[in-house]
């Protein structure tokens, strides 16, 4: 039995509330950033991870619609990953940068 048929929802349905979890994640971590409580490195990670989780969601999401709005959809999900794979390498790199000047 799959997590939504437990949860009594649809698989968009529940994209749709992981989609709207993965934006607040991602709009607070741009307010702490913003605040200077986490560092670029870290907003660079947390952006990364939430935005490939957004791309999953959406992926989610996809399955209540059909045609021309699910191909925009799917192109905004790929797009969304690709994002989120360049912040992490963005995030790797720093590390490593940083990692180097410690040495």
């Amino acid at each position: 039995m799959s997590i939504p048929e437990t949860l009594g929802l649809s698989s968009a349905a529940l994209g749709a509330v992981f989609v709207v979890a993965w934006i607040v994640a991602i709009g607070v971590a741009l307010y702490r950033y913003d605040r200077e409580r986490i560092t670029r490195r870290e907003l660079s990670l947390a952006g990364g991870g939430a935005l490939m989780w957004l791309a999953w969601s959406l992926l989610q999401v996809v399955t209540a619609f059909s045609g021309g709005v699910a191909t925009i959809i799917d192109l905004l999900s790929l797009g969304l990953f690709v994002a989120g794979v360049g912040l992490l390498v963005h995030w790797w790199r720093i590390r490593d940068a940083d990692e180097s000047e410690r040495l």
